[in-house]
């Protein structure tokens, strides 16, 4: 990345930009490939349980990632561990409510090392204590979640008419910045906006694009790994929207994007 910007040789530029770009789709093809594993080991659990724990000969790399999308996924803290001859090292992601790190004491006699926070934390375990690992992670999730908090709740800022999204909002919100888990980006929601066009974009159609508003204003919209719920929206003229505001890059329009996304049947 830091030899691209430095690179003065447009032809060189090029090659190192193209060999990044399949680097990076390399990346994202391993990290589908590791979530679509990890996802098949859940698929066979009856019941998932109020913490999840996997293992596997995946690439290290993208462990993390592949954690976080489990846990916000399926709204549970998530250890996923790259087994490597006889040792798992993995990442950690948790929910509000279950603070990590103190799990993780709980259960420090079965591991090598960890370390962390709240939300995300690193491990070491032995293979051979996998199992034991895995049995008293589980055992501190049920004892300290209930089943409420297994519930995602979104915190909206508040509801507002889908017209009042405008730039002067947006340089409004971007005030409150830098956004992050001690500051998260302001949800907003907007109630019976009409949609007027929808589709499934990027691999295997796994995002959904949108064209909401009314009759004074229509945005882009985009959700996020929400690409199965365009079945869903057949023949709905009307949802309920949470989303962030931001800026889209191409265009400098302004976008919306979603955190959640409620078809409604009748305005009543």
């Amino acid at each position: 990345g830091l030899r691209l910007l430095l690179e003065t040789n447009p032809d060189r530029a090029r090659k190192v930009a193209e060999l990044l770009e399949k680097m990076n789709r390399r990346r994202q093809n391993v990290e589908e490939q590791v979530l679509k594993e990890a996802e098949g080991m859940l698929a066979t659990t009856d019941d998932v349980g109020k913490a999840i724990v996997l293992a596997g000969d995946w690439h290290p790399g993208v462990i993390g990632i592949v954690a976080s999308r489990l846990a916000e996924k399926f709204y549970r803290p998530t250890v996923l561990l790259s087994i490597r001859e006889e040792m798992a090292k993995g990442s950690a992601r948790s929910i509000p409510g279950f603070h990590l790190f103190r799990a993780l004491e709980k259960c420090a006699s079965y591991l090598n090392t960890y370390g962390g926070h709240e939300f995300a934390a690193g491990v070491e375990v032995e293979k051979a204590r996998l199992v034991d690992f895995k049995k008293a992670f589980l055992a501190v999730a049920d004892l300290w979640l209930t089943n409420e908090m297994l519930t995602p709740c979104l915190e909206v800022e508040e509801v507002i008419e889908v017209a009042e999204v405008t730039k002067d909002l947006l340089n409004n919100l971007l005030q409150l910045a830098p956004f992050g888990a001690g500051n998260p980006e302001p949800i907003l929601a907007s109630r019976k906006v009409n949609i007027f066009s929808y589709n499934g974009v990027g691999k295997n159609a796994k995002h959904l694009k949108l064209k909401v508003g009314n009759e004074f204003a229509r945005y882009e919209a985009i959700g996020f790994n929400y690409g199965s719920l365009a079945a869903q929206l057949e023949g709905i003229e009307w949802v309920d929207l949470a989303f962030n505001v931001t800026e889209n890059d191409w265009n400098n329009q302004i976008q919306l994007v979603l955190k959640d996304l409620q078809p409604v049947a009748e305005v009543g």
